[in-house]
């Protein structure tokens, strides 16, 4: 039937010779897995979390392999580790991912990212959180995700205060070039601040905050302050 329109038109004809009236109502597709996950991703992005884990909970139920079952489960644990705080449902989530064993290193990232972060922020157990983080590393990946490996692996050192560490992760990130901008002069400004503060070298903070405002001119401000202090 041409300009079928499925989400209003109902259709109604007497069969021929029988007397009989039929009406038919078309039946309404549910989403699929990857339009679901979307969803999930725009509702976080939306503050709304709850209808992103229900998003997330339909496109498990809907999930055809290991790996799509492992990684909603893996969306809606990083969910709930960074924007809701729940760590211990978080690795709920984690532990009942890696039942499924058939997962792309890219859904390990995650899992593992997740891992670090609830050893990190839940438990201030920032060495732990390291071991997670080098597997991830190790992992086939994408700027994006990488990105987020090495911020994270930083910060845990940075926190442990092995400062040298925390710099050399931080410097992995600033060479990531299709990663986000923003992404990589948080991580010029993170050396900044650890050369300016924890080593007392001056210069090289200067330097770092200038790569870092030359990424995202917005943090001129910021780093003119940081400057002003050394003064």
């Amino acid at each position: 039937m041409n300009n079928f329109m499925t989400h209003s038109i109902r259709i109604s004809w007497l069969l021929l010779g029988t007397g009989i009236l039929i009406t038919t109502s078309p039946v309404l597709a549910e989403p699929g897995y990857d339009a679901l996950m979307k969803q999930a991703k725009q509702n976080i992005s939306d503050d709304k979390l709850e209808e992103a884990d229900k998003a997330f909970e339909q496109a498990y139920r809907l999930a055809s392999n290991d790996n799509q079952k492992a990684l909603a489960l893996a969306k809606r644990g990083e969910m709930m580790v960074y924007y809701q705080k729940k760590f211990t449902q978080a690795k709920e989530m984690v532990n009942y991912a890696r039942r499924f064993p058939q997962r792309e290193d890219q859904t390990n990232i995650i899992l593992f990212q997740v891992e670090a972060a609830c050893k990190m922020k839940g438990e201030k157990k920032y060495k732990e959180a390291t071991v997670f983080l080098l597997e991830a590393s190790k992992l086939d990946t994408d700027d994006t995700s990488e990105l987020i490996t090495y911020m994270m692996l930083g910060d845990c050192y940075r926190l442990d205060k092995q400062y040298q560490k925390a710099l050399d992760a931080y410097t992995q990130v600033t060479q990531l070039s299709n990663a986000a901008k923003d992404g990589r002069s948080a991580a010029h400004m993170n050396s900044g601040i650890i050369y300016q503060y924890r080593l007392k070298k001056n210069d090289l903070a200067k330097a770092e905050y200038k790569k870092a405002v030359a990424l995202n001119p917005s943090l001129k401000s910021q780093t003119r302050k940081l400057i002003d202090s050394m003064e």
